[in-house]
């Protein structure tokens, strides 16, 4: 059996600060759009009615199945009863649920929804700070540079100018960009796994780089890879082998890192 490496790549996962004027942008576009976001609100859930058809009987057609048909409470209550009162305790809740929001969305001083506006002031720092340690950190930003989420894509695309995307942080272990699923899945392989890609590794940094749920979340990239690649090109992939992966790992040199590997093996 003969095995050819056609590229080994190791993407860092980066430290990383909101670039500036990011979050001040996402402040501005609630604060001008919150007459927009209330008038939607009452448009959708305005009456009681409404309420009741978006929000309550939903949330009680999710609840029911959690109790079982033959449950019976201490008070002698039975699941269809507690579902019943389950979901008119939520009905009643209109009231309370649109005077909170009334009030966050009223003019106070000829400020429009002057509440809100605090509120979304106020989470600034948390948006800025959420989008650093974890979002941006894969998908990379427009002042920083392409991310995780976008160089990877390139590389398994056979995109001409990947390597000019590579950080200092990245390592070329071997071999070129590559297409490694066939040409008419080219486009729908590249989006898919830019957006599996981000899924995976803000989850598994959420989860701080933990290895067992790192594992799950690279059989979860297993199961996109071996839904596009092109088994002429490269073989099956699989986190746990040595021929063929794409999985999120800890490297000793570079760190939290994307480990590519594609290759082929033939008799």
């Amino acid at each position: 059996m003969a095995y050819v490496k056609k590229l080994e790549l190791k993407l860092g996962i980066p430290e990383f600060a909101t670039p500036a004027g990011v979050a001040d942008q996402w402040v501005a576009d609630l604060k001008i759009n919150a007459e927009r976001i209330n008038a939607k609100r009452l448009a959708r859930v305005g009456t009681e009615e409404a309420f009741s058809e978006v929000v309550a009987g939903p949330s009680s057609e999710a609840f029911s199945p959690v109790i079982d048909s033959a449950f019976v409470s201490k008070s002698g209550k039975s699941a269809a009863q507690i579902v019943t009162n389950q979901r008119v305790n939520l009905a009643r809740s209109f009231a309370k649920y649109k005077d909170k929001l009334d009030f966050q969305f009223e003019t106070v001083g000829a400020v429009v929804a002057k509440r809100f506006c605090d509120v979304v002031d106020m989470a600034k720092d948390g948006f800025s700070a959420g989008l650093a340690a974890r979002t941006l950190r894969i998908t990379g930003a427009k002042e920083a540079g392409l991310g995780i989420a976008g160089i990877a894509p390139m590389f398994l695309t056979g995109a001409n100018l990947a390597e000019s995307y590579l950080r200092g942080i990245d390592d070329l272990v071997a071999g070129a960009a590559i297409l490694v699923s066939d040409i008419a899945n080219r486009a729908a392989f590249k989006a898919a796994l830019a957006g599996k890609l981000v899924y995976t590794g803000v989850e598994w940094i959420k989860n701080d780089y933990d290895p067992a749920f790192g594992i799950l979340m690279n059989v979860e990239l297993d199961k996109l890879m071996n839904a596009f690649i092109d088994p002429a090109v490269t073989d099956v992939s699989l986190y746990s082998g040595a021929t063929c992966y794409t999985k999120w790992e800890t490297d000793g040199v570079l760190g939290h890192i994307l480990h590519i590997l594609i290759g082929k093996t033939s008799a």
